[in-house]
């Protein structure tokens, strides 16, 4: 689908168009658009079915419906499911964003300091609720941090963090 949307697009672009449409948070937003929380049950009370409709959950159970799809359809449907609910997103993307640990990462070369080393500082609440804190060094460089719902996502907020810091990136939001 990339491909054919976007010929001339550059082998990068792609890759960030990719990363993208397959996060996580992007199937979130596939699983709440076709109601597929509902679907899910629990034996516990409201505290765990809340869980159950965090970003993590509903992400896992869409791509566990496009697996289904897969076993019981083939490849051909599932590639219909796929075309289906993620098109508009993919074509409704007008730039890809950049992923803030390889734009830093890559920052970092050019300047010589070598590789951001990224330490996970506080993990905090329940588990299907939690929020993880980490720090960013980078060679001559003060350090980032960030906080995310997932541990991927503090570590992109610290690698923002600096690339705003240093100017690459401008404030977001």
């Amino acid at each position: 689908m990339l491909l054919e949307a976007f010929p001339d697009a550059s082998e990068g672009e792609l890759s960030r168009r990719l990363a993208h449409l397959v996060r996580k948070g992007t199937c979130a937003e596939v699983a709440v658009a076709l109601d597929l929380g509902r679907a899910l049950v629990t034996g516990g009370g409201e505290e765990q079915k809340r869980a159950l409709q965090t970003e993590n959950v509903l992400g896992d159970v869409c791509e566990a419906v496009i697996a289904a799809i897969f076993l019981d359809g083939g490849i051909e449907a599932a590639r219909r499911f796929v075309a289906d609910n993620w098109r508009e997103r993919m074509l409704g993307l007008l730039e890809p964003e950049r992923d803030a640990k390889s734009t830093l990462q890559e920052w970092a070369h050019r300047q010589g300091r070598g590789a951001p080393v990224y330490g996970l500082t506080e993990r905090r609440g329940p588990d299907h609720d939690s929020i993880f804190a980490v720090e960013v060094t980078i060679a001559d460089t003060a350090p980032g941090v960030g906080e995310g719902r997932t541990r991927r996502d503090a570590e992109q907020a610290a690698a923002a963090a600096v690339l705003v810091r240093e100017g690459v990136w401008k404030e977001r939001g």
